[in-house]
């Protein structure tokens, strides 16, 4: 007679709520990852009294990278990061389990449709729609908080794969992809 062991599964359910995760979360020390590069522009974006759109995605992206336990993030290492033009960032970062390399990621408002329901549930949005009492901008643009985080998650936060045979190179020997232009960024000074 032959015995049969079943498959057990465990699904791990994530709640939309605000306080629901918290307890998830790594701090900068746990981590050890988070770069003073990283620090200082998180303090530049919080300082800003007025941010475009993209500086907003950009504070939400490094900040859900600070803390994030949903993907590989704790394994990235920003090493510069500024926004270009009014509805796009750049971040250059060292991509998981790849820390010889160095890779720029710009994203584009228009990049949205792509990664953004993931954001809408994070709690780093509903904490910031609580706060300020709104979840979206006028003009169909979408929100940049939920941007940043989606960012963070399944841009920045997943290893290359594939995409690391399509990047297009600089002459600093940087790695570009996501919404780029004919020109490949030129780094912040």
């Amino acid at each position: 007679m032959r015995w049969f062991k079943s498959a057990v599964r465990h699904y791990t359910v994530v709640s939309a709520a605000a306080d629901t995760d918290t307890g998830s979360r790594l701090t900068e020390e746990e981590r050890g990852n988070v770069t003073p590069a990283h620090r200082e522009v998180l303090k530049r974006l919080a300082l800003a009294l007025e941010k475009p759109w993209s500086g907003e995605a950009l504070w939400a992206c490094l900040e859900e990278l600070r803390h994030s336990t949903i993907t590989e993030a704790a394994e990235v290492r920003i090493e510069q990061a500024w926004i270009d033009g009014p509805e796009a960032f750049c971040i250059i970062y060292t991509p998981p389990y790849q820390p010889e390399e160095l890779v720029g990621l710009r994203r584009h408002a228009a990049a949205a449709d792509v990664i953004i329901d993931y954001g809408l549930g994070s709690t780093l949005y509903l904490q910031r729609v609580e706060a300020t009492g709104t979840d979206s901008l006028s003009g169909g643009v979408p929100n940049p908080i939920a941007f940043g985080v989606a960012v963070a998650a399944f841009d920045i936060g997943e290893p290359l794969g594939a995409m690391a045979e399509l990047l297009r190179t600089d002459d600093q020997g940087v790695g570009w992809w996501g919404s780029l232009e004919a020109d490949l960024p030129g780094r912040a000074i």
